[in-house]
């Protein structure tokens, strides 16, 4: 399937999944999707699709999954997504999108994944992710996301944590909860940030297996950084 999103898809209204991921298309999301009052599952990842996100699609209340990764999508989050209470899945990495992360966010309290990286100029705050009680991945890299990670981040959760907050501008200390999770975290990134030096500390170093961060801030990082000083000579 290439070309442009069929019109009369919307034309189906109990259809429950839309997947045409890696499928050559262009063009721009039809706002009419906001038809598919049944819909619980929406992927058109790795296409070549242009334009903004459907405000519209925050009057879908039965989708659990968004995955919109790897296309060029431009523009700001829709606030009016904060309307899908039974979201567990928002995938909108590799796009070209703007902005800060709406208040009403803080609202999708079923989200279970995150996935932002790579987009041209997500930024300001994370706090509406603080409240989401479920979220087990959270993945930022390369955005402008700034301010400190907030306390109560992963703070109810009880699974494996996923963090990636490499390569923004995050400032100040890591929460306590990434001390207190830290043998239930299986991956943290904060690399090229503006946090604290030493934010990383010693129960992070021993238990989390897969950690990146910058030498400054990440004490046990010693062995690494002077291994990587020695070769670059």
């Amino acid at each position: 399937l290439s070309g442009t999103i069929p019109s009369f898809v919307s034309e189906f209204p109990n259809m429950m999944t839309l997947s045409l991921e890696d499928s050559s298309l262009e063009g721009t999301i039809p706002d009419s999707f906001g038809a598919l009052t049944s819909l619980n599952f929406f992927n058109l990842r790795d296409n070549s699709l242009s334009g903004t996100l459907p405000e519209s699609l925050g009057r879908l209340s039965e989708l659990t999954a968004i995955v919109l990764g790897k296309n060029k999508l431009t523009g700001r989050l829709p606030s009016g997504w904060g309307n899908l209470t039974k979201l567990r899945l928002l995938d909108l990495s590799y796009n070209d999108l703007t902005g800060e992360i709406p208040p009403a966010f803080s609202e999708l309290r079923s989200l279970e994944h995150i996935s932002l990286q790579h987009n041209a100029d997500l930024h300001g705050s994370i706090s509406a992710f603080e409240s989401l009680g479920n979220m087990s991945s959270l993945l930022l890299y390369g955005n402008n996301f700034s301010s400190t990670i907030p306390e109560g981040l992963f703070s109810n959760f009880t699974g494996q944590i996923f963090a990636d907050f490499g390569h923004n501008n995050f400032t100040g200390a890591l929460p306590e909860t990434f001390t207190q999770w830290a043998s239930d975290t299986s991956y943290l990134a904060i690399m090229a940030n503006n946090f604290d030096d030493g934010v990383v500390d010693g129960v992070i170093c021993e238990e989390v297996p897969t950690l990146f961060a910058d030498c400054d801030s990440c004490p046990c990082c010693k062995n690494c950084c002077e291994e990587e000083g020695t070769s670059g000579n």
